[in-house]
């Protein structure tokens, strides 16, 4: 096969037409594949964005727990929802 040449999702020997995406339904292509991909990454994305902002909403110093410490896990809850 030359260097150009394009590879269809069947003429793979480990792809076969009816694959199944990780959500266990079956594609027939690449793109379906891809997307598929997509949509789970994205439920994923979207559930931790929940969660984080959640846990922000209520976060408050701990009794004992002194600011730079409370400063701190607050910085890191604005860190990870900023790279959602």
């Amino acid at each position: 096969m030359g260097h150009h040449e394009r590879v269809g999702v069947g003429d793979h020997p480990d792809v076969g037409q009816s694959d199944l995406s990780p959500t266990g339904t079956a594609v027939s292509t690449a793109k379906d594949a891809w997307n598929a991909l997509k949509d789970i990454f994205e439920a994923r994305d979207n559930a931790r964005l929940l969660q984080l902002m959640h846990e922000r909403s209520k976060l408050k110093k701990d009794g004992d727990e002194n600011i730079i410490k409370y400063t701190s896990r607050a910085k890191g809850r604005r860190q990870e929802l900023a790279m959602l």
